[in-house]
């Protein structure tokens, strides 16, 4: 499904009653990205926080807070 919020913000991927549920991708108003995994509206499982600034984090999501393993790869190295 597509959700488009009020700010802008906008979801594309998977919902289970009314709840970003399974895969999908969140941009935020000001240009951040997830792309991954949801569990009931929150990041949960693997993922991809791309920032706008070229920062990205890419690893494991457990109630919307990194866990686990993950790599930051910083834009300026």
């Amino acid at each position: 499904g597509i959700w488009k919020g009020i700010s802008n913000d906008s979801f594309v991927g998977e919902w289970n009653k009314n709840k970003s549920h399974g895969f999908g991708v969140h941009t935020w108003p000001n240009g951040d990205k997830y792309e991954g995994e949801w569990f009931n509206c929150l990041k949960h499982g693997t993922g991809t926080d791309t920032y706008v600034n070229g920062d990205t984090f890419i690893g494991q999501y457990i109630n919307g807070k990194h866990h686990g393993k993950g790599t930051q790869v910083l834009a300026n190295g």
